[in-house]
C-alpha cells in the first residue's frame, strides 16, 4: 500500500552534518548502501534520479502524529511524482540521498513506496538547518 502525504515516509535522516560529495543537485540512490556502513563512505549513483527541475515547493511543516515534530515537505512535478514513486517502490528500507550544492544534506529511508508527490523529511537536524536545507532548496527550484 502506497503512504500517502500525512504519514511517515521514513526513518530518522542518518546524517547530521552536511557531508561534501562532488554531485548535482537532486535524489540520489546508492549504490554501496548497507545499514552498517558510515554515511561519508556511501557512494551514489551517477545521475540523480529526481532533479531539482521535478520539485515545485519546499517548506516547513510539521508532524501530523503525537510528536508534532518539524519536517521538510516537498510536492513534486507530476513527472517527478511518478519517478519518485518507482523509485521507493523499488528501494524500501535503503536511503534515498539528496544531494544540495555539492553537500549530502538527509538520508531518508524508505519505508514504503510514496505517491501522489508529496514527500515529507524528518531527522536529526535543528530547526536552524532545516530552514537552510529549505532555503538552499527554494534557491534551486526552478
Amino acid at each position: 500500500m502506497s503512504k500517502e502525504f500525512s504519514e511517515p515516509i521514513e526513518k530518522p535522516t542518518r546524517i547530521t552534518k552536511p557531508i561534501p560529495v562532488n554531485k548535482e543537485n537532486g535524489f540520489y540512490l546508492t549504490t554501496n548502501y548497507s545499514p552498517s556502513i558510515e554515511d561519508k563512505d556511501i557512494e551514489l549513483e551517477e545521475n540523480p534520479s529526481v532533479t531539482f527541475k521535478d520539485v515545485l515547493e519546499a517548506k516547513k511543516g510539521f508532524s501530523k502524529y503525537g510528536d508534532k515534530r518539524a519536517e521538510i515537505e516537498i510536492t513534486l512535478t507530476k513527472d517527478g511524482a511518478r519517478v519518485f514513486y518507482v523509485l521507493t517502490k523499488n528501494n524500501i528500507g535503503k536511503p534515498i540521498v539528496i544531494v544540495v550544492e555539492k553537500q549530502i544534506v538527509a538520508m531518508p529511508v524508505v519505508q514504503s513506496e510514496i505517491s501522489g508527490g508529496k514527500v515529507c523529511i524528518s531527522g536529526a537536524f535543528s530547526e536552524d538547518e532545516m530552514d537552510q536545507v529549505i532555503q538552499k532548496l527554494k534557491e534551486h527550484i526552478k
